[in-house]
């Protein structure tokens, strides 16, 4: 999940014209759209099963890769920590994801991979 730190990710991803949600932490300063909303906690799994989810982003903890998978929603994993490596690579491996350094990655290229990921077929 991105965090306050990726604020930059925030500011470009409301240009798109889909509904994004946002888990985020304590108060934030960024200027939202109507299409962005920020809230600090997400029934996670009731969003991945709603008909209209395309995407879900996240660190490839275990949980969220079995449920985007159970309801079929494609990824782009951003692993941070212990398994969540090897989780985004077979995620990666098995076509149902992507695998990004959010630390690395420009967020024009991070905006280019999530609309490569709403286009292609799965």
């Amino acid at each position: 999940m991105l965090t306050s730190n990726n604020a930059t990710y925030i500011v470009l991803v409301k240009e798109l014209p889909q509904l994004i949600v946002f888990p985020l932490t304590g108060t934030s300063k960024v200027s939202m759209s109507d299409n962005v909303k920020l809230l600090s906690w997400l029934p996670q799994n009731d969003i991945l099963g709603h008909p209209k989810t395309r995407l879900f982003i996240g660190h490839a903890g275990l949980n969220g890769m079995l449920e985007s998978t159970y309801h079929g929603v494609p990824m782009i994993c951003s692993p941070f920590f212990g398994d969540q490596f090897d989780n985004a690579r077979i995620a990666k491996h098995a076509g149902f994801g992507e695998v990004v350094d959010l630390d690395t990655m420009s967020a024009e290229d991070f905006v280019s991979l999530i609309h490569k990921v709403l286009t292609q077929p799965r």
